[in-house]
């Protein structure tokens, strides 16, 4: 396990887990498999510009370990 870990997920509502239960979300099961803290930032309805306005405080000032992102 990497307990300790940080990791932001960052993205639309395909990282967000739209209309899915909270136990079946992919970060929730990525969480539970490695131990990794997965901090969810995905946001529904997101664009592209939407997501630049945003990623410097949403990201970067968090000073995670890992980053994951879904940009479309």
């Amino acid at each position: 396990m990497n307990r300790g870990y940080n990791f932001v997920c960052f993205g639309n509502s395909l990282t967000f887990g739209y209309n899915v239960a909270h136990k079946e979300k992919w970060h929730v099961i990525v969480e539970k498999k490695t131990g990794i803290r997965m901090q969810n930032s995905g946001i529904n309805g997101d664009t592209t510009n939407g997501m630049l306005a945003c990623i410097q405080q949403q990201v970067f000032a968090a000073k995670p370990d890992g980053f994951i992102g879904v940009i479309l």
